[in-house]
């Protein structure tokens, strides 16, 4: 494993601007709930699918956040 296979910092970037992006999510279903309901009978979509969706991807983040530290770590020992 060399710094080469693994760009560690494009990786946080793109984690950063996911979580910047499900917070603007987050607030969004908080201001306009009702909103996300008129639409999700709209597209014939449960509100309930939609909302499960979003925890779905907040998960991901997370999972993701913790593979890129330990993959970060054991680069880390790895070097020294």
């Amino acid at each position: 494993m060399n710094c080469s296979e693994i760009n560690f910092e494009d990786r946080y970037i793109k984690i950063k601007e996911i979580y910047t992006m499900i917070g603007e999510i987050k607030d969004s279903l908080s201001e306009y709930r009702e909103k996300y309901r008129i639409f999700s009978e709209e597209i014939k979509v449960e509100y309930k699918s939609l909302l499960e969706c979003f925890d779905s991807f907040q998960k991901i983040l997370l999972i993701e956040c913790y593979t890129f530290m330990e993959q970060f770590v054991k680069f880390f020992i790895y070097k020294i």
